[in-house]
């Protein structure tokens, strides 16, 4: 499964991206809106780990511009935040919430995956 994360904080793309990676995930990573926008210019991932609270444009911004665009529309995203309150984006289908144990990360993932079917 092919994955796209977002976030501002390299530590937390680390992280990330090795726990991820030894479930099985192939990870794209992106420091921010302008990077992940390159990212998407090739094959679409399959899912977007979307962090919400970042400088510049933020994930909110990013997660509407995806629902807009007809080629993104589809891709789910999945929150990851330590913001407690979040609005609601049609094409976000759970939120994963800062601090998060890294060992559960994968399952977490594939389990909001598992409710869009």
């Amino acid at each position: 499964m092919r994955l796209l994360l977002v976030d501002d904080q390299p530590e937390m793309r680390r992280l990330c991206e090795v726990v991820l990676r030894a479930e099985g995930f192939v990870v794209t990573s992106a420091a921010n809106v302008e990077e992940a926008e390159v990212a998407l210019q090739g094959p679409l991932p399959d899912v977007v780990l979307l962090d919400l609270c970042m400088p510049g444009t933020d994930g909110y911004s990013m997660a509407d511009a995806l629902a807009a665009d007809p080629r993104t529309r589809a891709v789910p995203i999945i929150l990851l935040t330590a913001t407690s309150s979040t609005r609601s984006l049609s094409s976000v289908v759970g939120t994963i919430a800062k601090p998060f144990r890294p060992t559960q990360l994968a399952e977490q993932v594939r389990a909001l995956l598992a409710t869009r079917t």
